[in-house]
């Protein structure tokens, strides 16, 4: 029977991130989770980054490799010989407590001390002392970022306030001196585009930022040509004349025969559990999502559902068995290779008879186990009296004639009070 114990999960929020290769998503919140590791005998802690999806599930990249801000990390708690509900309730509750000394230590990075903190506050919790270490940790980095950011300032002020004297050609031993230019000479001026300012709030502060374009005015400015002796001519070039800016965001058009790609989540089951489903198909018409939903298979669930912003979201959601086939069938449908496609589903279809086959298996293997355990119908019956060994010739006569005697025969009743005379 499978244990009821179940794991401590929570997420926090963390400062939004993207990586390369990761179908574009937006890593917005850390999964901390608390549990047992059955096989190793030890209470673990995984941290696991991923996004809280519009309409409310979490999703993660399941093969992460060993990047922590893609892939799962476990902390090993400590060694335990069976599992506990309630020790796994207490590492839980431990870490809810520093749940702003985790967010604080992942979103900068400090991975060795993120994993020595969540190690120590699973197992000892979060004591006042601890608690006052990470906020020293965390008030002197600030003070230290303030400090390095004067300097830079500083630094970059003073450079600015520099002409542009030489031109360094590292491959050669000459110096070329491009005479007495200065970075406005030929650079124009900036003004702000009426129209484009935009605002940005953030922890209860409003900052206003706009969009500049150079001021160029009726005229046209001319390019500016800096001779570089012997080794020709710098020209930067002028700007032209303009009348307007407008400002267009620009958006890449799919080409028409290309599919979206999909991406690998997971969602909770009804019993907490992690599930496999793919999202990111391109609508009712996608063929991969349109086959399986008409063909209705027993090994998936093809639907939709409304995002905040009252847009379909076509998904496939598999069962907590099906995270290996369910990968594979998403990478193939990254390709526009169609037997790979069915090949793929073939292979959640066998995962799925498989699946029936033992439990099949099982449900015979109970079935055949409770029928030894009931007694039979034989063994219930009580067992037949032992037959009467056979009786001696005088026996037999002598019960015949007791017989006859208890019939009232004359001739019986004088012999047997013959017998009688006779013993006393």
């Amino acid at each position: 029977m499978a244990s009821k114990i179940q794991s401590h999960n929570f997420y926090v929020a963390i400062t939004p991130y993207k990586v390369e290769d990761s179908s574009g998503e937006e890593f917005n919140e850390l999964s901390v989770r608390a549990a047992y590791d059955d096989r190793r005998k030890y209470f673990y802690v995984s941290l696991h980054a991923g996004w809280k999806s519009s309409y409310g599930g979490h999703g993660c990249i399941l093969m992460g490799a060993d990047d922590p801000l893609t892939g799962p990390k476990y902390v090993k708690v400590k060694d335990a010989p069976k599992n506990s509900q309630k020790t796994i309730n207490e590492i839980g509750a431990n870490l809810e407590q520093a749940k702003d000394a985790i967010v604080w230590l992942f979103d900068h990075r400090e991975w060795t001390k993120l994993y020595l903190a969540v190690g120590n506050i699973a197992r000892n919790g979060y004591p006042e002392e601890y608690r006052k270490q990470m906020e020293d940790l965390i008030n002197n980095n600030s003070n230290q970022n303030k400090e390095d950011e004067n300097m830079r300032l500083n630094i970059n002020n003073q450079n600015e306030t520099k002409n542009v004297q030489t031109a360094q050609v590292n491959n050669t031993v000459e110096d070329v001196n491009v005479g007495e230019v200065t970075v406005d000479s030929i650079m124009p001026v900036m003004q702000p585009v009426e129209g484009s300012e935009y605002t940005v709030e953030s922890d209860g502060k409003t900052a206003t930022f706009e969009s500049v374009a150079p001021n160029i005015g009726s005229e046209e400015k001319p390019a500016v040509t800096v001779p570089l002796g012997d080794h020709g001519t710098l020209v930067v070039g002028g700007v032209p004349k303009r009348d307007k800016v407008t400002l267009k965001r620009k958006t890449a058009q799919p080409k028409a025969d290309v599919l979206p790609a999909v991406r690998l989540v997971t969602y909770k089951t009804k019993k907490g559990a992690d599930a496999p489903m793919i999202v990111g198909f391109g609508g009712d018409d996608d063929p991969r999502w349109k086959n399986l939903f008409d063909a209705k298979p027993k090994w998936v669930s093809a639907g939709y559902r409304r995002d905040t912003d009252g847009n379909q979201v076509h998904h496939l959601m598999f069962g907590t068995k099906y995270m290996a086939v369910a990968k594979a069938l998403c990478d193939a449908y990254n390709t526009d290779d169609r037997k790979a496609w069915e090949a793929a589903e073939k292979a959640c279809a066998d995962n799925y008879s498989g699946i029936v086959a033992g439990y099949q298996a099982e449900k015979a293997a109970r079935k055949a186990e409770k029928a030894a355990k009931k007694p039979s119908a034989k063994a219930e019956k009580p067992a037949a009296p032992a037959a009467s060994p056979a009786m001696s010739a005088d026996d037999a006569a002598m019960f015949e004639l007791f017989k006859k005697f208890m019939a009232g025969d004359k001739e019986a009743m004088a012999k047997v009070g013959a017998v009688l005379n006779k013993a006393a």
